[in-house]
């Protein structure tokens, strides 16, 4: 039997004294110092996955550092500290290049925003994480986001963040202090903030050069018309409903008035309606 393997009796272990032995040595094995082999690392990682549940948060926390800190990717042990409390999940979503693109996604999708405010701060962040937590987190996880230069941000993402940011100024803030942000959307952003920020858009401006600017400036009217010319995407379920609706003659004044009244569900199917016919 390894060593590591006594880390199945870990739970069971009446002494304190026998806990914190093991405890060193597993320590050890994953400190830099003295990193385990690969045979090792695998049977540690599996361990650990297997064992976590029996461990008190304690030594779950304790061991999600050692996790998170090693070069040795523990990836079943990772995934399953990612998942874990807070205290125990939050070195392991900081730091661990173990875990995959489609873990994070599980952990925005399902855990808390302390969770998420952990994912903010990885080293990169890919452009399907950073939506999802524009998508669920809240101002601060965001904000926290758009402070993370190592965060790639996609166009459709930074479009969401400036559709919140109109009733935020902690994301106004956040946008305007990003180095990377679009200038496109500094310039969009220009009349909405207070005097400090416009300020600091000022003088990002004056330390581009007028073709770069200009051409921020082409695609932040591109980026309006796209906006406005964009089909909506019920668009051909509302087409459909006006037909079978013409092809029954019933598209009267009163339904056109029950469109009304049924708000923005039946936006679209309004504004295709004319004159009791399908335009």
């Amino acid at each position: 039997m390894s060593r590591f393997a006594l880390l199945k009796e870990l739970p069971n272990r009446a002494s304190s004294e026998a806990r914190r032995e093991l405890l060193r040595e597993v320590t050890e094995a994953m400190s830099g110092r003295a990193e385990p082999s690969s045979e090792d690392a695998a049977e540690l990682d599996r361990i650990m996955a297997s064992a976590a549940a029996d461990f008190s948060v304690e030594v779950r926390t304790e061991f999600a550092k050692l996790v998170a800190a090693s070069t040795a990717r523990f990836c079943h042990s990772a995934e399953q500290f990612a998942l874990d409390e807070i205290e125990v999940a939050e070195p392991v979503l900081k730091h661990s290049q173990a875990l995959s693109e489609d873990l994070l996604l599980r952990v925005v999708n399902e855990k808390s925003q302390q969770h998420m405010m952990a994912v903010t701060q990885r080293s990169t962040v890919s452009t399907r994480i950073s939506h999802a937590l524009v998508e669920h987190g809240g101002d601060e996880v965001v904000s926290s986001l758009l402070s993370n230069e190592g965060a790639d941000i996609a166009d459709k993402t930074y479009d969401v963040v400036m559709e919140r940011a109109d009733s935020s100024p902690m994301l106004q803030a956040g946008l305007v202090r990003r180095k990377s942000v679009p200038l496109d959307l500094l310039n969009q952003l220009y009349l909405k903030t207070e005097a400090g920020l416009r300020r600091e858009i000022v003088a990002k401006f004056g330390e581009v050069k007028p073709e770069e600017l200009e051409k921020a400036f082409e695609r932040g009217r591109a980026r309006i018309t796209n906006r406005y010319r964009r089909v909506p995407e019920d668009m051909a379920a509302a087409r459909k409903r006006l037909a079978a609706l013409e092809a029954q003659r019933l598209l009267a004044p009163p339904v056109l008035a029950s469109l009304l009244r049924e708000g923005p569900a039946s936006r679209t199917a309004r504004s295709i309606s004319k004159n009791g016919r399908v335009s």
